[in-house]
């Protein structure tokens, strides 16, 4: 790959490093490689089709859920915050491979500034709300604890209001893009060769398109290698962190749960307090679920750091992505079953949406 003259040349970082050898032979490391790349090759064959099916079950998931009727609570914002990551990445997938099967014809014009372009914003994008995603949900769990820790205190009730939802969803977005931002904004966009069509392709004689790459354009404050350092180490900590949170708050919600079954208040209606117990258990099955998703996330980032050099194990961890997306689109498609479960009014809107508010009209008439 040709280098531009403007890129940072981050190579010389490594000058007069020996690469440490972990395996005797080149013939166990070659094996275990091609071990790898075959268990990558389902892996990524799983999520793809994984992320179709459930990209259309989280998008009917966020229609329901931005109705009138659904948003009553900061919880519910909050869900829809979470929704929206699932869908931009699970999106993204679903978009890579549309855009890899168009590529793959010989006449579609091969790295266009637009389609490098969009690839930045697009891996910027994931990368952000991949990690929004889980402190969304923490914050979540935790306004619901401290209601049920403090029932009755006015500060709290506060929270549960809708409104106090979007700054929240704005905080943790600007930190999550900052972190994003270490080493996105560090990449520019370069002419590197041209692209030249076949004659069947039908183009105008001599016809020729310029094509671009996606490098390392410049240094900002620390040098990449540093950047990505810091990086890996608060990415793995973004992930870990709200994993092994989960758990704890999870353990909260279901004593204060069990407490409030064996001593109902006389204060609520039978009705009222099951659903209050529906949402603190819809809270606490969401909390499992990224919890499971999540650790494994963190703690291939921190490999990553400790073993930067390890050939074989660093081919495990990029193909660990496509597992983890697979967690990932999972526990997303989890999110619409239990509220489905668990949740009465969101039941009566996904009738009022998909199915019978024509019907309704219709024998009305």
């Amino acid at each position: 790959m040709l280098r531009s003259d403007n890129t940072y040349d981050y190579q010389s970082e490594y000058e007069n490093f020996t690469f440490p050898d972990y395996f005797p032979d080149d013939n166990e490391m070659f094996q275990w490689i091609s071990l790898i790349d075959s268990i990558g090759k389902v892996l990524g064959e799983v999520n793809n089709i994984l992320s179709i099916i459930c990209l259309v079950i989280n998008l009917a998931h966020f229609l329901v859920m931005i109705q009138k009727k659904m948003r009553t609570s900061s919880i519910i914002i909050l869900t829809i915050g979470i929704s929206i990551c699932d869908i931009v990445v699970i999106g993204n997938t679903v978009g890579t491979l549309i855009y890899n099967m168009l590529s793959s014809n010989i006449c579609w014009p091969q790295f266009t500034y637009l389609s490098r372009l969009f690839k930045i914003i697009s891996l910027f994008s994931e990368d952000s709300l991949f990690r929004l995603a889980p402190w969304l949900g923490l914050a979540m769990a935790f306004i619901r604890a401290l209601f049920l820790l403090f029932p009755w205190s006015r500060r709290i009730k506060t929270l549960s209001e809708k409104r106090l939802a979007i700054p929240i969803i704005l905080v943790f977005f600007t930190i999550s893009s900052f972190i994003s931002a270490l080493v996105f904004s560090r990449y520019s966009i370069f002419d590197y060769d041209t692209w030249v069509p076949v004659e069947i392709c039908g183009y105008p004689p001599g016809y020729t398109q310029p094509m671009f790459t996606i490098q390392v354009g410049r240094k900002i404050i620390l040098s990449y290698k540093t950047a990505m350092e810091i990086y890996a180490a608060v990415n793995g900590a973004a992930s870990i962190i709200p994993a092994v949170t989960y758990p704890l708050i999870a353990v909260v919600l279901v004593v204060k749960l069990l407490k409030m079954k064996k001593g109902r208040s006389k204060l609520f209606s039978t009705r009222d307090a099951a659903e209050k117990d529906h949402t603190t258990t819809l809270v606490i099955l969401m909390t499992i679920t990224f919890s499971i998703s999540q650790l494994p996330v963190g703690i291939f980032m921190w490999l990553r750091l400790i073993y930067p050099f390890h050939y074989v194990l660093y081919i495990a961890l990029d193909h660990g992505a496509k597992f983890t997306s697979i967690l990932f689109t999972i526990n997303a498609t989890c999110h619409c079953f239990i509220f489905a479960t668990l949740c009465s009014q969101y039941r009566e809107v996904v009738r009022e949406v998909f199915c019978c508010r024509n019907r309704k009209n219709v024998s009305g008439a």
